[in-house]
């Protein structure tokens, strides 16, 4: 017997006043302003997992157009992605609609690195749908696509949810945070590609340098650095080669 599932259906929805359609031109950017990055990269990200994209729409920070575009999104998709608005910030709307809406919140904030507000929620009356809202700044978006979003995809088109975690070795003394577990773009090295190398960056917002990343470097949350020559953990990057 052939076992068959449909494709997800997707809804995504951007947030932010700040945020601006992606081709807007420079002198069109106020100096708060930035460019919605993050809608295309998730696209991209979501189609190449195989699911079906219903839309994609950006909402101000707004109480009302926040919750009606969630209640749109939530009517006509098995999967609801959110970027930004999940946390405690004064205009940071999206728990109290989803609470409003009567969904039951599964998980809310986690201790990584980047990525921390994470949330994660569900109807009541309907357990094949979930909402899974990830932060604003790009390089948590993407990092927390690949930890949260692939393995529930996964999951929903009959998959095993495990990522395609591997070993390797560090390949230079890496600094760690003492409070959370970090997921760092990194590079791998070597004659074989069994040590990786983390790229440098600016924090969070500094999109362009996991351009030469071939995917995560998980660092254990601890006081001293990891040095040269340790194993930890690598997950390749979605439709990458590795």
């Amino acid at each position: 017997m052939l076992s068959v599932k449909h494709k997800p259906s997707v809804s995504l929805i951007t947030t932010g006043d700040e945020v601006r359609p992606p081709a807007t031109a420079t002198d069109e950017l106020e100096p708060y302003q930035i460019r919605n990055s993050n809608g295309p990269m998730l696209d991209a990200l979501l189609r190449g997992l195989g699911t079906e994209l219903m839309d994609h729409v950006h909402v101000t920070d707004d109480p009302e157009a926040s919750r009606a575009a969630a209640e749109e999104a939530l009517s006509k998709s098995d999967l609801v992605i959110t970027v930004g608005g999940v946390s405690a910030g004064r205009r940071d709307y999206l728990p109290g609609v989803w609470e409003a809406l009567g969904l039951e919140t599964i998980i809310k904030g986690v201790a990584i690195q980047p990525g921390k507000p994470v949330l994660v929620a569900q109807p009541a009356s309907d357990r094949k749908k979930l909402v899974i809202g990830l932060p604003g700044n790009p390089v948590s978006v993407f990092a927390t696509a690949h930890l949260f979003v692939w393995p529930v995809v996964r999951a929903m088109l009959g998959l095993p949810a495990g990522l395609p975690w591997r070993r390797v070795w560090t390949d230079h003394e890496i600094k760690t945070n003492p409070r959370r577990e970090a997921f760092r773009p990194a590079r791998l090295t070597g004659d074989t590609l069994d040590q990786a190398q983390v790229i440098s960056w600016q924090g969070s917002g500094d999109l362009a340098h996991t351009s030469g990343a071939d995917g995560f470097l998980r660092l254990p949350a601890q006081d001293q650095p990891l040095p040269a020559g340790a194993e930890a953990w690598f997950l390749p990057m979605i439709g990458g080669a590795l």
